[in-house]
């Protein structure tokens, strides 16, 4: 059986999708994708747990080949030199330098930090009774946070988010040259500002996150990284920190007001809310990346189905997340469901997402004061993100009442 798999039906109807290819055709090869899918949990689980057969290098090459001019911009600075694509045995001194410097406590520590910059958002959006969440909330909240945590100034953030959007623009490689070359610039000058931040802090040290990275990577004998490639650790740490928790954040918001009756279990007494808990549901439910690639190093088996050497597979951690066979009734939204934490939306394995932690902080802690904050909340007009790597809004708007 062959499957008509389109890039609009991956981006408009990915859970319908997903359901039949995990029941007729879990392992398949797609031509338009040029790799093959992997859909069953099991499956996308084992791939996972197999970084020396999977690999990750060179997961996040541009998805189209870029033009020469463009290359030539980013030969000898940017190669994605990022965490989530480095195999092993680079991988582990790497992870574990990360590790020592984003702490549970340096996280836990920053919960007074989160609450505060999400209640300044809202102070001023409160008044005018109508907001799109995105645009004014979710994409620059968590942008705050991780800048704080680095230690970056906020006044920098709104240029930092914009190098963000060229890293996007660069991956995608589909753009016009004309633009692609002005990201390619871009992209070279979000590496220098992290370049630069780094080596403030060797020379003048502060309690901050940069510090830390700084500390644990110039001059680890493990690693022997040159400077542009240590400063794209803070550029994948902010990438990483920003993009999938706006995300996060307008799927779990519309969910909150769209189906409240989902919600009644997370209410103690008081009608005070908990949503810390619920952020595993909602990340299982609605996966912000809900797809990963890896290349197969030696002849192997996947879910019965045999994948040459070579090969490239896309791994479905939305489909994944709604198996059945894991998850009882899973294309439902179920906040007291005990396996919630099997979810694969921080990946699994040596990728692990690191700053899970801080994810869930912000998710929560944003969609409490949300919640809290702005009564009778409504949702209008929403439009989500054309591109099947990721599931959101780009587009969000809510209205409540202004006393």
């Amino acid at each position: 059986m062959t499957f008509d798999l389109t890039l609009q039906q991956l981006t408009q109807q990915p859970s319908e999708l997903w359901e039949q290819v995990r029941e007729e055709r879990p392992v398949f090869y797609s031509d338009e994708l040029n790799m093959w899918v992997v859909s069953r949990y099991e499956d996308v689980s084992a791939v996972l747990l197999e970084p020396n057969l999977f690999t990750s290098a060179r997961s996040f090459d541009p998805a189209k080949p870029l033009p020469p001019k463009v290359e030539k911009i980013l030969e000898g600075k940017w190669a994605a030199n990022l965490m989530v694509n480095i195999d092993q045995p680079a991988h582990t001194p790497m992870r574990r330098a990360v590790n020592r410097a984003l702490t549970h406590k340096r996280v836990e520590n920053s919960v007074d930090t989160i609450r505060r910059i999400a209640n300044e958002l809202l102070d001023d959006l409160y008044p005018k009774g109508e907001m799109d969440l995105i645009a004014r909330f979710a994409r620059i909240f968590p942008a705050l946070v991780v800048a704080d945590i680095l230690g970056l100034p906020a006044d920098e953030v709104p240029s930092i988010i914009h190098w963000g959007e060229y890293f996007e623009e660069i991956l995608a490689g589909s753009a016009p040259e004309e633009e692609l070359l002005v990201a390619a610039q871009g992209l070279v000058d979000y590496q220098q500002y992290f370049l630069n931040a780094i080596e403030a802090r060797l020379s003048e040290p502060r309690g901050d996150l940069l510090t830390a990275i700084a500390e644990e990577f110039v001059g680890n004998p493990e690693l022997e990284m040159t400077m542009e490639e240590i400063a794209d650790v803070p550029l994948g740490v902010f990438t990483a920190g920003h993009n999938t928790t706006t995300l996060a954040i307008g799927n779990f918001v519309f969910h909150m007001i769209e189906y409240p009756d989902h919600f009644k279990p997370l209410f103690d007494e008081h009608g005070k809310p908990s949503f810390y808990d619920a952020v595993d549901e909602m990340l299982r439910l609605e996966t912000p990346f809900p797809v990963l690639r890896r290349r197969v190093e030696r002849d192997t088996v996947v879910g019965g189905v045999k994948i040459p050497a070579g090969e490239t597979v896309m791994l479905s951690l939305a489909s994944a997340n709604r198996d059945d066979a894991v998850f009882e009734g899973a294309g439902m939204l179920d906040l007291c469901r005990a396996n919630s934490n099997r979810h694969l939306g921080f990946g699994a394995g040596i990728h692990f997402c690191p700053g899970k932690s801080l994810a869930r902080r912000e998710v929560s802690i944003a969609a409490e004061l949300i919640y809290e904050r702005l009564p009778n909340l409504a949702v209008g007009e929403y439009t989500r993100v054309n591109r099947f790597v990721n599931r959101g809004f780009s587009r969000l708007e809510l209205t409540w009442d202004v006393a």
